[in-house]
């Protein structure tokens, strides 16, 4: 029987990079993919991937942490890492084969909430994995949108760089048709 306790030091480790005590509850029966109804319903990967704390976003990784998981806004641990800046944890997603277009219920993707912060570290990443530049939130903005509103010129650089290799891969290809229509530079 898994106690409240085991749960609790879950979720307080998870947030606070402890993981002598993080591995104490998943030892003593503590559900990896349980839910914090103090913390909007988060797991303790999507807590831990918030906070940046890559070693617990390891450990509960390996005691099967479900790393796709949503809480009721759609957050996942991809877009509260990307939207923290949260470079590390957010590759260790990435290569966990996660959603990088995931959408929350304002439709802003990881790329988009890095953008509009100014992560350039984390926006790189996505775009080197692949995402989706041309999806839109909500408010109807894209990631290049996002960007200029947040003023996050290293972004807005990064998206242009984007946008101008594509152009040439499809131009060397004898096509000019853009792949990223919707991006405006």
């Amino acid at each position: 029987m898994v106690s409240f306790h085991s749960e609790s030091l879950l979720f307080e480790s998870a947030r606070c990079g402890n993981e002598h005590a993080l591995m104490m509850a998943l030892t003593f029966g503590a559900d990896v993919n349980a839910r914090d109804p103090s913390y909007l319903n988060c797991t303790a990967a999507m807590m831990a991937a918030h906070a940046g704390h890559a070693q617990c976003l390891s450990i509960l990784t390996h005691w099967g942490a479900l790393l796709d998981a949503a809480n009721p806004n759609n957050l996942t641990a991809a877009l509260l890492a990307s939207g923290a800046g949260q470079a590390e944890c957010l590759q260790m997603l990435i290569n966990s084969n996660v959603d990088i277009d995931a959408q929350n219920s304002h439709g802003d993707t990881p790329a988009i909430l890095a953008a509009l912060r100014g992560h350039a570290n984390c926006l790189s990443m996505l775009i080197r994995a692949g995402c989706n530049l041309a999806l839109k939130n909500s408010v109807g903005q894209t990631v290049t949108e996002a960007a200029a509103v947040g003023r996050n010129s290293a972004c807005m650089q990064l998206i242009h760089a984007e946008a101008e290799r594509h152009a040439l891969f499809h131009l060397a290809n004898g096509t000019l048709i853009s792949t990223y229509p919707q991006l405006r530079i």
